[in-house]
């Protein structure tokens, strides 16, 4: 039977694309701005997609020009050219990007440091490509200046490379929108950002070094400027990054995902050659740019998508959501409707998007409540804004939802509502304290609700798997999602709980294809649920199984031993009046009403 799914926040994740020190291009959108206030308004043309609907960029990184000028460096600069020459011809991109390091300023003079600049962009020059810039850490040195270095490259006008804004520090902080082919609302967004480094500008010897991390002001901006780009155009958009020093998520994928580097050096250029990678300052103060990314919209994953596909493959119609659409177009394109659907907005604003949907789609059948996020921090580090943050997205966005689809489920008396849980909504995981919180709300509330909607023949269960491989784990490794306010005190939890996903990334035991199988059959009564009830809570893997029994287990043995002390600690403070009558835990719910199983027999305490 086919049947009609609506997947709420099919996609889980968004993140933004990062890319440094390496060659790529990327096929799809891209966007602008202006220079800063001294520089005036920029008058070039707009980025637009090409003919193809594609806009295919080249990067350039670690070009350092002027490094050992009275030797090899010199031999070494004509062959940058020549490679340069080479990939523009061949390749004929639409756009490049200089990103960092195109100058090795401690090696040139004052006379001529910055017109090196005007050396590497004559192969883009006689190609006719315009191009954007990052600076790195060798393009601030004693001869050479990131600000001197912008004046030179700004004399070209194929150049793109802004300005930052006034009061945050580094040089190349700026985005650029781009457009389709036409139309005047973007399509993308690159932004780009100064990681910083090196040394102050003709410093003594005994100046401390530029911070080499994208600063905690560069990401306020940042974050200020997604919103108000998001209130002016409506939505959000895809975006890819760029900065000149990686960001230690990055380390952590060296270290564990490409353990092979040699091997695979023709697949990661970049990640193979500089081991190990010299990433931002010492793996904390990066942390606050990473969450940045990881929060903006732009690409997806987890279980989200392999159960759009998987009910797409058996034929079933699906409407799948994500803050961003443009990040499940590949679900469109399989047949999938898509709408925007952002579960931190307000309750009414979802109760009108889902009721659309249902209008536009015909019905739903099932609901399958998937987004999700995690948060690292112990209790008292994490902020007020935080904790409501995540409960908002990973409890009252799908109660929104939920309440938008019940009407349409209980006047045809019909339907399936699945929430996606966690171990964490059985376990206990210190330093992960609010996520747990999240995730044992979504418990109570899904067995509430199965018996509140039993009557109405609305079927409820919680999908609560163990450790699959999705990318939540790889954020956490990677630092993201931790809380912004670290207290010292709880570095050794909060600490352990980074390791551990470090340890375990990559290495967890569950497949999302096959655990997206399992749920579409629950949810459709197919394989081994057919002609079976919907399991109130279902636990997706071996190791969720035997952490929850170990567990119940556990707290059965407590119960047991406190069973005489319990009642004489009831009876000792008489909390009741007169005898104790315990109600039966069970209840049956009608339409008129709730009936409840004789008590228990009443117990005295005399």
């Amino acid at each position: 039977m086919h049947l009609r799914f609506y997947l709420v926040g099919a996609i889980a994740t968004l993140s933004t694309m990062l890319f440094f020190n390496l060659f790529s291009r990327w096929l799809g959108a891209a966007p602008f701005l202006s220079r800063a206030e001294e520089w005036g308004t920029s008058t070039q043309p707009v980025l637009r997609l090409n003919a193809q609907n594609e806009f295919h960029i080249a990067i350039f990184s670690d070009l350092h020009y002027g490094e050992e000028e009275n030797g090899w460096g010199i031999g070494q600069d004509v062959n940058s050219t020549r490679v340069m020459n080479n990939i523009l011809s061949s390749e004929n991109p639409d756009f490049v990007v200089l990103n960092g390091d195109l100058i090795t300023g401690e090696n040139t003079f004052l006379t001529n440091s910055t017109h090196y600049v005007d050396v590497i962009v004559t192969p883009l020059e006689q190609h006719k490509v315009r191009w954007a810039s990052t600076y790195g850490n060798h393009d601030s040195q004693f001869n050479l200046s990131r600000e001197a270095l912008f004046i030179e490259e700004h004399k070209h006008s194929l150049s793109y490379t802004q300005h930052s804004p006034k009061g945050i520090p580094g040089i190349t902080n700026y985005y650029l929108p781009l457009y389709p082919t036409q139309g005047e609302t973007p399509v993308a967004i690159l932004w780009f950002f100064d990681s910083q480094g090196g040394a102050p500008f003709q410093a003594s010897l005994t100046s401390e070094t530029i911070p080499n991390w994208v600063d905690p002001t560069i990401v306020s901006w940042f974050n200020s400027t997604k919103s108000a780009l998001k209130t002016k155009w409506g939505k959000d958009l895809p975006s890819l990054a760029f900065v000149h020093i990686p960001p230690t998520a990055f380390l952590t994928v060296q270290q564990t995902l490409l353990p092979n580097y040699g091997e695979e050096s023709a697949h990661f250029p970049g990640l193979n050659d500089d081991v190990p990678l010299a990433a931002e300052g010492d793996g904390s103060q990066d942390i606050p740019f990473m969450q940045s990314l990881v929060n903006t919209p732009g690409t997806s994953n987890g279980f989200g998508r392999e159960i759009a596909l998987a009910a797409l493959a058996r034929g079933d119609k699906v409407i799948a959501t994500a803050r961003n659409t443009s990040s499940i177009q590949d679900l469109a394109a399989k047949g999938a409707h898509t709408i925007a659907l952002d579960l931190s907005s307000p309750a009414s604003s979802i109760k009108a998007t889902v009721q659309k949907a249902i209008e536009d789609f015909g019905g739903v059948d099932i609901l399958f409540n998937n987004a999700g996020q995690g948060i690292v921090g112990a209790v008292e580090e994490t902020s007020d804004e935080e904790l409501r943050e995540h409960f908002d997205v990973n409890f009252f966005g799908h109660v929104a939802v939920t309440r938008a689809v019940l009407p349409h489920m209980r006047a045809k008396k019909s339907g399936t509502i699945g929430f996606n849980g966690s171990a964490a909504g059985w376990l206990t995981y210190p330093g992960a304290s609010a996520y747990c919180a999240t995730k044992h709300a979504l418990a109570g509330l899904s067995q509430s609700l199965r018996t509140e909607l039993a009557p109405f023949n609305i079927r409820v269960a919680i999908i609560e798997p163990g450790y699959f491989r999705t990318n939540m784990m790889k954020l956490a490794a990677a630092g993201g999602g931790v809380v912004a306010n670290r207290l010292e005190a709880y570095d050794p939890l909060t600490g352990a709980m980074v390791q551990m996903s470090k340890d375990f990334v990559g290495k967890q035991p569950g497949d999302p294809v096959k655990g997206a199988k399992v749920i579409v059959d629950a949810l459709k009564g197919e394989g081994v649920f057919e002609g079976k009830e919907l399991p109130a809570r279902l636990l997706l893997g071996k190791d969720i199984l035997k952490a929850v029994l170990a567990t119940v287990e556990g707290q059965m043995k407590g119960l047991e031993e406190w069973r005489e002390e319990n009642m004489l600690i009831n009876c000792v403070y008489d909390v009741y009046d007169g005898a104790i009558e315990m109600a039966s835990p069970t209840m049956t719910v009608t339409l008129s009403g709730i009936a409840t199983a004789p008590p228990y027999e009443a117990t005295s305490c005399t």
